[in-house]
């Protein structure tokens, strides 16, 4: 069975978007959410509804880039994805998605970084 056409997502705040934002340096900027379950099927989507509508603040531990995406590592909010993360930029012509793998490969370097964030759970609708 395909999943719902849509994500759940913790959508940041203002604040939190802002220090990301000064921090962006490539020129296709997202820097909007860390996705929590991406078209998901009815049993795991019955999972985070109760958390629609909450806040939730979570820290920001580190920034890969690898050239032609940019993401931060979170911690503190639930996901079905492996690494919790934020798609901060990417080149032109490469899909936010790459944040996925650029989380997962072990030759990209990771900068530290000790920062606060904070967001509301949402549906998005594609």
């Amino acid at each position: 069975m395909k999943g719902a056409q849509g994500y759940v997502a913790l959508v940041l705040d203002e604040e939190t978007k802002a220090k990301l934002l000064s921090l962006v340096i490539l020129p296709e900027v997202y820097c909007t959410h860390v996705t929590m379950a991406y078209r998901p099927k009815p049993e795991v989507y019955a999972k985070y509804q109760p958390l629609l509508g909450k806040d939730f603040d979570f820290e920001i531990t580190g920034i890969r880039y690898d050239g032609i995406g940019q993401c931060a590592r979170v911690t503190g909010v639930p996901t079905e994805n492996e690494v919790a993360h934020i798609t901060m930029s990417c080149d032109r012509g490469v899909k936010p998605s790459h944040s996925k793998e650029l989380m997962q490969d072990p030759k990209v370097r990771e900068v530290f970084a000790n920062l606060k964030g904070r967001g509301t759970v949402q549906w998005k609708h594609f």
